[in-house]
């Protein structure tokens, strides 16, 4: 019996400590550094995929939520990916949106925004996407 109950509380904290942090996040967000550029995942940093939520629909939720929830920001670049920078009381985040869907056809991408599947960075203290901070 002891074993057993000592088996549930390791599995409850190891499901607790790979629930994301933040409040914001859509709810079927999940932990997946494969969803960033490699050089942004430095220590502090979270990358999570949102699997069902097209590139501009998780935008769209995610600066809503944000609003809803008393946060203020706005973006801090105008192209792809985009970046936003967020306050609220002492805490300040960069979201940095990636889309996951493209095509290749021989030198030619093509990013299509409208498929589900988008990368979400999270840079605590507004670092910039790659951990610098900002000068």
């Amino acid at each position: 019996m002891k074993k057993l109950l000592a088996m549930l509380f390791i599995m409850l904290f190891i499901a607790g400590c790979s629930k994301p942090s933040y409040d914001f996040l859509y709810t079927k967000a999940r932990i997946d550094n494969s969803s960033c550029p490699q050089a942004a995942i430095v220590s502090g940093n979270e990358c999570y995929t949102i699997p069902d939520l097209a590139y501009n629909e998780a935008i769209d939720w995610h600066l809503n939520r944000l609003a809803t929830l008393g946060w203020e920001g706005n973006a801090s670049n105008d192209f792809t990916p985009f970046s936003f920078i967020y306050r609220k009381e002492e805490v300040t985040v960069q979201l940095t949106f990636y889309p996951l869907n493209s095509t290749t056809e021989g030198n030619l991408i093509t990013i299509e925004y409208d498929k589900p599947g988008t990368g979400l960075l999270i840079t605590p203290d507004g670092r910039g996407s790659y951990g610098r901070e900002r000068g």
